[in-house]
């Protein structure tokens, strides 16, 4: 009997070994994950071609193409202010093969916005990693008579309700920021919405200030005829330094920021989320690729899912509040 218990012990011991070498596939992960990605995977930019989404996705599935030998495919598909492409990617297969490139529109403003959405971008996906950050400016036409954050305050004072701000519509991101920032200086500007960019608008005259991304304002900064007076995030923009921030020109935690967060349809398996998320933050690594980010004014960050899914949930309260203290509203 006692040849017979030490006979079984050795076949639990080697049965064991076996278990702890067998690949993750078979104790946890179906071979379709494990394989992944053995096809393109799509990214779905919610908006057109050549701007900062579209730009950055691109530069970041090249390095992680090389990484995976995979195709990794950037679909462009704009359309009612980020809400198109971002539907589209919840009604995708949660199979690792479709992303949404989001970013604060559809995300984290038009929830609050619109009367009703055709997804729910806390419960419709899982996030998977928070890219880039994009600190905004606030910038003046030259002949406005304000060095400061300070100084444009005093104008707004003095001149009550007739200082112009543009932004690129109701309820966008220049809008409800500078909305946020008026109402915590205590002062009235009158807002004008236009349908896109208001960089010309501001360059007029028409408007005397907008809050709009860095890159917007970068030929007409170094031209003179645009003053940069702060940047909207809590700490300043590492490509350009020397500009304050709101925060510490008297407004303390004043921080909002455009980004790019990776997110997957909710019920992609978790194991292929964590992978993406480790390439990207490769690629976030890499230092051309990490160079060309910082010319376009980007702040990188990267990080785990866990994190992107704190860092969504915040912003998704931050502009909440930001939007219904402006009144935007559209039906």
């Amino acid at each position: 009997m006692a040849l017979k218990r030490i006979r079984l012990d050795e076949l639990a011991v080697l049965a064991l070994a076996a278990a702890l070498a067998l690949p993750q596939t078979v104790l946890g992960q179906s071979s379709q994950e494990a394989a992944w990605p053995s096809r393109p995977v799509r990214l779905v930019v919610p908006w057109g071609p050549g701007g900062s989404p579209d730009l950055v996705t691109r530069l970041l599935m090249a390095k992680v193409g090389e990484q995976t030998s995979a195709s990794f495919i950037v679909d462009n598909r704009p359309g009612a202010n980020g809400n198109i492409g971002t539907e589209m990617v919840k009604k995708a297969d949660p199979d690792g093969y479709t992303f949404l490139v989001g970013t604060a529109g559809p995300l984290a403003i038009n929830p609050h916005l619109f009367s009703s959405l055709p997804f729910d971008p806390i419960k419709d996906f899982s996030p998977v990693v928070l890219a880039v950050r994009f600190p905004l400016l606030l910038g003046v036409n030259a002949s406005v008579p304000a060095h400061t954050v300070a100084e444009l305050i005093a104008l707004a004072k003095a001149q009550p309700g007739k200082l112009n701000y543009g932004s690129a519509g109701i309820g966008a991101a220049g809008h409800v920021i500078a909305s946020s920032f008026l109402r915590q200086a205590g002062v009235e500007a009158t807002h004008v919405p236009y349908k896109g960019p208001t960089i010309q608008a501001l360059l007029a005259g028409d408007v005397q200030f907008v809050i709009d991304g860095l890159p917007t304002f970068s030929v007409y900064l170094k031209s003179g005829r645009v003053r940069a007076l702060a940047v909207t995030t809590l700490d300043r923009s590492p490509s350009r330094p020397d500009i304050p921030t709101i925060a510490e020109s008297g407004f303390p935690g004043f921080d909002f920021s455009a980004w790019i967060l990776l997110l997957a349809p909710a019920g992609t398996p978790s194991s292929v989320n964590e992978r993406l998320a480790g390439h990207v933050n490769a690629a976030l690594k890499d230092g051309r690729v990490a160079a060309r980010l910082r010319e376009m004014g980007a702040t990188i960050v990267g990080g785990t899912p866990a994190q992107a899914l704190a860092f969504h949930r915040a912003e998704y309260s931050k502009w909440r509040d930001a939007v219904r203290a402006s009144g935007a509203k559209v039906e």
